[in-house]
């Protein structure tokens, strides 16, 4: 959608997309009215990889959205037992922050190193 003057607007409504986000938080607003809180916080903010990078084109890809959002909702299970604890949580997000420069270096995978 564009303005009068041909420029895109800042905001546009989309009704298929705001029914796939109705559908991601459902499972978790279900959880979190009859089961627990916790739990249904969890979910929904398993979902949200998957809301934000929209319907996947194949089976594969779809499995590899579900793995994402599992990896998402662990590290925030994780972080949110880990915050709980200044100290833990440094060294923790230290740690973690390390392993991911070795293994970005080791793979290849970041900037610097490709050529």
């Amino acid at each position: 959608m564009h303005d009068s003057d041909g420029r895109p607007r800042p905001v546009d409504w989309n009704w298929n997309e705001a029914l796939r986000g109705a559908l991601c938080a459902l499972p978790g607003a279900i959880i979190v009215l009859t089961v627990e809180v916790g739990l249904g916080m969890f979910c929904a903010m398993g979902v949200l990889p998957f809301a934000m990078l929209g319907v996947p084109p194949t089976r594969k890809a779809a499995l590899r959205f579900v793995l994402l959002g599992v990896q998402f909702a662990v590290a925030y299970a994780l972080g949110s037992v880990v915050g709980t604890h200044e100290v833990v949580a440094v060294v923790v997000l230290t740690t973690v922050a390390y392993v991911a420069v070795l293994r970005s270096i080791a793979s290849r995978q970041c900037a610097c190193c490709r050529r």
